[in-house]
């Protein structure tokens, strides 16, 4: 009998070095969002998997070649226990990137694999808010993909009530509302411990946010949105920017960051007090690096998350608030409370859907 080995569908892991030639490689294998590998990066330390080798993944479903549905399958079936399909915020009107999931070459992969499936933390984005008619508004060939999945798995656990709500309206009542598996990577103790006072060399931001700050602080850098500034931390390619190396090395290398190494973020990330921005996954980390966090992000994925998750959200702050005195007015006490519980029901939505004890 073999132990708990499972496979990933959509890991968006860098598992070796070939992931980063350039800049086009680099993305393919995030899709699009280094944020993304920070999923399967979390379920491997919460499963207790040390290393995920390259036979028991596929980095990128979007432009996996079907062709080998069959040599993969075989694979699973006869050394994997499990199936882990790693999805994000696809219930949505028009995927982000340019992508669009290959509906039907995932359902005849996982037609012939016969392991449980899990999928964790799938979720809706609409970005008019809590819309009740969104649903009425998804593409069909998306519709019939999120059937299939239901009736593939024993549950579907998504990332809030919101996309709960969305699923019930198109009758895929097998759901429940998890989080994303990201946010439990420290273990059930975690505890976000906040500071009596800080100063603004203190805090950093995750992503682009129009404070006067921002001219000074820390940024990361997740998405093509930073494209040419990656292209030049990254990758040594600066076209499009200034000859003046003072400017390069002073300003671009010194301001910005990017990471392929979620631990090497994270490492990053706990040299500082307080990070606030747009990217929910950026927020996250934060909180599991041990700092406080404030996500300022509106669409409907991030305020379900923060919702359920208590994560402190602030669509609306005015981005000329003085950062520090924002800091000390935070209660993380809320988010603390609320983790214990947060984390059984996740735990225990892995072990009943995983058939684990």
């Amino acid at each position: 009998m073999l132990s708990f080995t499972p496979f990933f569908i959509n890991s968006n892991l860098i598992t070796n070095k070939s992931s980063l030639i350039d800049y086009d490689t680099f993305f393919n294998a995030v899709a699009g969002n280094t944020g993304n590998s920070y999923i399967t990066w979390a379920l491997l330390k919460e499963l207790g998997i040390g290393k995920l080798e390259d036979d028991f993944h596929i980095q990128n479903i979007y432009d996996f070649d079907f062709s080998k549905t069959e040599k993969v399958s075989d694979f699973v079936n006869h050394n994997c226990t499990h199936v882990f399909l790693i999805l994000q915020d696809q219930i949505r009107i028009h995927e982000s990137y340019g992508y669009k999931l290959p509906y039907n070459g995932i359902k005849n992969l996982l037609e012939k694999i016969n392991k449980p499936v899990i999928v964790a933390g799938l979720g809706a984005n609409c970005f008019t808010g809590f819309d009740s008619n969104f649903h009425k508004q998804l593409p069909e060939d998306l519709i019939e993909f999120l059937h299939y999945l239901s009736h593939r798995c024993n549950e579907l656990g998504v990332r809030g009530n919101f996309t709960a709500d969305v699923l019930n309206q198109l009758g895929i009542k097998n759901v429940a509302p998890i989080g994303c598996p990201s946010f439990f990577e420290t273990g059930a103790n975690r505890i976000i411990k906040k500071k009596n006072s800080i100063t603004e060399d203190r805090i950093f931001f995750t992503s682009n946010y129009p404070s006067p700050l921002n001219r000074t602080a820390f940024q990361i850098c997740q998405d093509h949105q930073e494209k040419e500034i990656v292209k030049a931390i990254a990758f040594d390619s600066i076209e499009n920017f200034t000859s003046n190396e003072v400017f390069i090395d002073k300003y671009i290398k010194k301001r910005y960051r990017i990471f392929s190494d979620i631990g090497e973020w994270k490492n990053f990330a706990s040299q500082f007090d307080f990070s606030l921005g747009y990217r929910v996954h950026g927020c996250i980390l934060s909180l599991n690096s041990g700092i406080v966090s404030v996500c300022c992000n509106g669409d409907s994925r991030a305020k379900e998350m923060c919702e359920l998750l208590k994560i402190p959200h602030l669509p609306a702050l005015n981005p000329e608030s003085d950062l520090v005195k924002l800091y000390n007015e935070i209660d993380i006490s809320v988010l603390n409370n609320a983790y214990p519980s947060l984390y059984e029901s996740f735990s225990s939505f892995i072990k009943r859907t995983a058939i684990l004890k």
